[in-house]
């Protein structure tokens, strides 16, 4: 074999998609929302893709995407299911329901998620070490209920007394986010009232016999899977509830503030870890990546509608304001 034949081959095998050669890598996907709101431009499935680009996965020529979108959470289990039987060579999934739903049906698929605390949550053993099939990113979920809190506190010092946590009942996270914060709303003289609705109709029904008068809510995540969170910002603004969550988007559609723990270039991590997986690694040796740095966005509409001061300092630190 000659040196040009022998440095076309050695080039060959070391390409992505190698391993089985002529045949894409299959990378299943599963996220809230649908493929029309997903493939926008500037949203998170454009930007997975060229994140993928950038580390030479081509679609259609060394790498194949199964997208799948769940609107509902009844919907997990089927979609998993149809994931697991494609037989993918790593699947992306954000949110611990959908990594939770993919890792009961598969042992052995590699799963790179975007969870709130994968130690907790029984998805790794360690961060710097995972030890299973589960790698990706915590968000961090005890930084930002404490820093999610301490910014109610800091809107009446005085007045709010409750603390209102909203989760659905099926929600992965519920179980961990009222451990932590059933300790730290005593810390901070809050009572703590949890709340668990999967509809507007549900929450309204918990929330109207607490009464008149300003109180908080801190939505941890959406009460549903993938959806507006107008109807439930509008339904807290008439019972006078400030809400706080870690989800930037739903400060654009009403709700009265976010902190959240955001990575520089998330779909840029994510996709990261992906091409380690398809290039050889072991999921259980991968590190699980932390957080860069916090994201605050505070809407002043709510604010005023609500009748709260939002503090200046807590403004000045905003990353984002909604006028």
């Amino acid at each position: 074999m000659n040196r040009r034949r022998l440095l076309a081959c050695t080039l060959a095998l070391m390409a992505p998609g190698a391993r089985t050669a002529g045949v894409p890598k299959r990378v299943g996907y599963i996220a809230a929302g649908s493929a029309d709101e997903y493939f926008r431009p500037g949203e998170p499935g454009e930007r997975f893709v060229a994140a993928m680009r950038a580390h030479g996965w081509h679609e259609g020529r060394n790498v194949r995407y199964l997208w799948t979108f769940s609107r509902h959470r009844d919907d997990l289990p089927r979609l998993a299911d149809q994931l697991v039987a494609s037989n993918p060579d790593v699947v992306v999934a954000w949110s611990a329901s959908r990594a939770r739903a993919l890792a009961e049906r598969a042992r052995t698929i590699p799963i790179v998620a975007s969870v709130a605390d994968p130690v907790a949550l029984g998805f790794a053993r360690t961060l710097a070490e995972p030890g299973g099939n589960v790698t990706g990113m915590t968000r961090g979920a005890r930084e930002f209920i404490v820093k999610g809190a301490e910014l109610l506190r800091a809107i009446d010092p005085a007045g709010l007394k409750t603390l209102i946590s909203l989760h659905a009942p099926s929600q992965a996270t519920a179980p961990l986010t009222e451990a932590i914060l059933q300790p730290l709303s005593a810390a901070i003289g809050f009572r703590h009232v949890p709340v668990h609705a999967e509809t507007v109709e549900a929450l309204e029904a918990q929330l109207r016999p607490m009464g008149a008068g300003l109180k908080c809510a801190l939505a941890v995540s959406p009460p549903t899977v993938a959806g507006s969170f107008t109807p439930f910002a509008e339904a807290a603004i008439r019972h006078r509830v400030a809400s706080v969550t870690a989800i930037p988007e739903a400060v654009r559609e009403g709700v009265l503030a976010c902190y959240g723990l955001k990575h520089a270039d998330e779909m840029g991590k994510m996709a990261s870890l992906v091409d380690r997986v398809l290039r050889g690694h072991d999921p259980a040796q991968i590190p699980f990546e932390r957080p860069d740095r916090a994201l605050v966005s505070i809407n002043l509409r709510t604010a005023r509608a609500l009748r709260a001061d939002i503090p200046r300092e807590w403004q000045t630190l905003a990353n984002e304001v909604v006028q």
